[in-house]
């Protein structure tokens, strides 16, 4: 895949070094509430994005990856697309397998269904949240 960043690592640990921690006890300092990374198989090396979310509602987790009938779409703005499988693990220990997409070039998934996305590349240790539409 031409242009692909899979094998850069642009994940920073989310305090970037610092040596104050999140429990360090400091009042000005939020706890982080979601995380993203992305990684290739060691056996197999296919793709995967794992990541994180802690609401409200609880904490939410998933392992997206590539699978055997794994197909590419060219979008018509020239986007490349996968389509995935993603284990979610629901706050309520419930496991389903959900369809998504992955854009190659940047590695984010889309949990359409969900109305999710998920960043390894953000900052501070990528994110997994709500889908949040810009006002074009």
């Amino acid at each position: 895949m031409a242009g692909s960043n899979w094998n850069s690592n642009n994940n920073k640990n989310y305090n970037n070094g610092n040596s104050n921690s999140n429990n360090s006890g400091n009042k000005g300092e939020q706890r982080k509430k979601s995380g993203c990374q992305k990684g290739i198989g060691r056996i197999e090396g296919k793709k995967w994005v794992s990541g994180w979310n802690k609401s409200s509602q609880g904490f939410l987790k998933f392992l997206a990856f590539e699978y055997k009938d794994t197909k590419q779409v060219t979008s018509r703005n020239g986007k490349i697309w996968e389509t995935w499988v993603a284990r979610v693990t629901f706050p309520d220990r419930k496991v389903e397998l959900k369809p998504v997409l992955c854009e190659v070039m940047t590695g984010r998934i889309f949990f359409r269904d969900m109305n999710m996305i998920a960043n390894p590349n953000a900052p501070n240790g990528g994110y997994f949240g709500r889908m949040v539409r810009k006002n074009r």
